[in-house]
């Protein structure tokens, strides 16, 4: 919260915003119904998902004007919904609901980089770092994602078969998560002696 601003003072800023969006919002929609414009038929009959993403803008530009911990909630809470609109607008156009398998992904991943941004903003290096892995894992479980249920969508069958091989690639995994973690916990403990 801001220093020289008081609790009724915030609230009545953050009032005096949501207002501000309301108004902008809705002298758009009457000019659009003035001029009978459509939106919903710019996308292809998806136009209920606009009840999704619109919100979701909303937040994220909210945060801009927010203080440091309103302002990063507000942004991951925008990331989630825009990133939920988008995708519902996507599988909408495309009828590629199947891609939920993976998608989902994108979800967190869009968590991270609000966190990025938010972290930037405010000059805080650990919102950085946590965004950026958050933004990274799950880019990288998305792209596996593809991979792997496209593959499966398309062929109606696994991208490898392990057949009778599945405990050793188990058991690699296994060993490499072991290894990788024994390697983090050595490396915080070399941190912390230092």
């Amino acid at each position: 919260m801001n220093a020289s601003l008081s609790p009724r003072e915030d609230r009545g800023r953050g009032l005096a915003l949501l207002g501000a969006v309301a108004l902008v919002l809705g002298v758009i929609a009457f000019a659009l119904e003035q001029l009978s414009v459509d939106v919903a038929s710019w996308l292809g009959g998806s136009g209920w998902t606009l009840f999704i993403i619109v919100p979701g803008v909303v937040l994220l530009v909210a945060s801009i004007v927010l203080d440091e911990d309103p302002a990063k909630a507000t942004s991951i809470a925008g990331a989630v919904v825009t990133t939920v609109g988008l995708l519902l607008l996507y599988q909408d156009q495309t009828a590629h609901y199947e891609s939920w398998a993976y998608a989902w992904t994108l979800i967190p991943a869009a968590v991270g980089l609000a966190l990025v941004a938010n972290g930037l903003r405010f000059h805080r290096a650990d919102h950085v770092s946590v965004g950026v892995r958050l933004a990274a894992a799950f880019g990288v479980l998305f792209v596996a994602g593809i991979w792997y249920f496209e593959t499966i969508f398309r062929t109606n069958e696994a991208p490898f078969d392990l057949a009778e091989n599945w405990p050793v690639a188990l058991i690699i995994l296994g060993g490499v998560l072991l290894v990788l973690g024994l390697l983090r916990g050595m490396s915080r403990g070399a941190d912390d002696t230092a």
